[in-house]
């Protein structure tokens, strides 16, 4: 009888010898939140000594949501380089302009603008045909996980040749007194709008609604409804249907603006081997690029980073698949086990990571002294900037993290520098968790570092 004692008093001392310094307060927090129906796994890790200060189901697989831009970032970096520079190039054959684009997840408005002013002074005739799009590179349109139906930005399409990250910002104002028309502003004059909105009288109810349609001739938007004079105004965003008409049809309302006639429409098709060469416009480096898309949790600049490396990786045209191929190769190489990855956004019900296959490559990247800082500081800031601007808390101007959120699923994963250390982590929370709760068990977990 005392032998089976014996065993039972060494597997309950053995527990405390190596349970991890903060596991106990973490699952206090997670029970004082009444999370009982939460599926919850916790790992951190001091570097460079790597020691573990909190180990809470660290091979249970769960969903990252946007932690797995994360992966995303890291492979992008080890495949393309802090410096790559996505090329847009511009050509003329007989009398039509082509563009051939390369998944630049940053071309926006300004740099249209810029390119059609470097169009002009490199000797664009001020008569063209048509605008043809090459966006064959990129196999372009939807990607798995894809929300079906949503015109919301987060959920945007990609494309080779894509404007404002497929997205498109509506604004709407009161007119100069009730009874006119509202004024609506759209971010690429490439969008169509069909303004049925009016100005209502001061202090009156806003009834304003924001839709976009699509039709064969583009996006259209349509506004209607009543906005106060006294309103600050409305603004909705709205993923394009098209991004590559989108783009064409942007370029060409530029070129017309900038005073060259376009005789034709826009096209698509396969540069001509006979065209020549105009002008390259050239993406900000891959590492301002990881910040956008890091910082602001951009699904579009995520998914257009997997589907362009996997054309970098496998060859054109780059797709989904072969973006993922490659980070499920990376995660091996780490010795990875627990994953099962459908799309590198992290806006997949698919998804899943434990948390020591996220910190495996984190801790990957932060060992090479090349990319750590590039990976660090694409990170969220918190009480600064991105989506920890409102954190409030000891951690606050020196915690870096990347947040993530779906129904049902809340994650965050980042860095905390110190003097001599940094603690590395991953928190991952699945099932019964809406984001402000997420939100507050996550932010209560990162601030019992402050205990070590």
């Amino acid at each position: 009888m005392r032998k089976p004692l014996f065993l039972t008093v060494i597997c309950f001392c053995s527990s405390i010898v190596f349970a991890a310094p903060l596991d106990q307060k973490v699952e206090q927090i997670i029970r004082n939140n009444k999370l009982k129906n939460t599926r919850a796994g916790v790992y951190a890790v001091s570097l460079p000594k790597n020691k573990v200060v909190i180990d809470i189901n660290k091979e249970l697989p769960l969903n990252p949501a946007s932690c797995m831009k994360l992966v995303t970032s890291a492979v992008a970096l080890k495949t393309l380089g802090p410096d790559y520079r996505f090329p847009t190039d511009f050509y003329l054959a007989d009398s039509d302009l082509w563009v051939k684009g390369y998944g630049d997840p940053s071309f926006v408005i300004e740099r249209l603008e810029e390119a059609v002013n470097g169009l002009i002074a490199k000797g664009l005739p001020v008569s063209i045909d048509d605008v043809y799009i090459d966006d064959t590179y990129l196999d372009g349109g939807s990607f798995p996980g894809r929300q079906k139906g949503s015109a919301r930005s987060y959920n945007a399409m990609t494309s080779a040749v894509a404007l404002n990250h497929g997205s498109v910002t509506v604004e709407v104002f009161p007119g100069d007194k009730s009874g006119r028309p509202a004024q609506v502003v759209v971010d690429a004059p490439g969008v169509k709008v069909v303004n049925k909105a009016v100005t209502g009288p001061r202090r009156g109810k806003t009834t304003v609604s924001i839709k976009r349609s699509y039709t064969k001739d583009g996006d259209i938007v349509v506004v209607s409804g009543r906005i106060p004079t006294n309103s600050s105004g409305r603004k909705q965003y709205f993923n394009v249907a098209n991004p590559t008409q989108h783009f064409g049809d942007s370029l060409k309302a530029m070129l017309v603006a900038k005073g060259v006639r376009v005789n034709g429409d826009v096209h698509y098709g396969i540069v001509p081997k006979a065209s020549r060469p105009l002008m390259e416009e050239m993406s900000p480096p891959l590492s301002e690029i990881l910040k956008n898309m890091n910082k602001n949790s951009s699904n579009f600049m995520a998914e257009q980073l997997t589907k362009a490396i996997g054309a970098k990786v496998k060859g054109a045209p780059g797709s989904t698949e072969k973006g993922v191929s490659a980070y499920r190769g990376y995660l091996e190489h780490l010795g990875a086990s627990g994953f099962s990855i459908e799309n590198g956004s992290g806006l997949s019900y698919k998804n899943e990571l434990t948390p020591y296959d996220l910190y495996l490559v984190m801790s990957d990247i932060y060992s090479d002294r090349h990319l750590r800082d590039v990976y660090i500081d694409s990170l969220s800031i918190a009480g600064e900037d991105g989506t920890l601007k409102r954190w409030n808390n000891a951690l606050s101007g020196k915690l870096k993290a990347k947040t993530g959120s779906l129904n049902g699923v809340s994650s965050l994963a980042g860095f905390w520098p110190q003097r001599n250390e940094t603690i590395l982590f991953v928190i991952f929370l699945n099932g019964g968790v809406d984001f402000t709760r997420g939100r507050r068990v996550s932010q209560a977990i990162v601030e019992t570092f402050t205990d070590l």
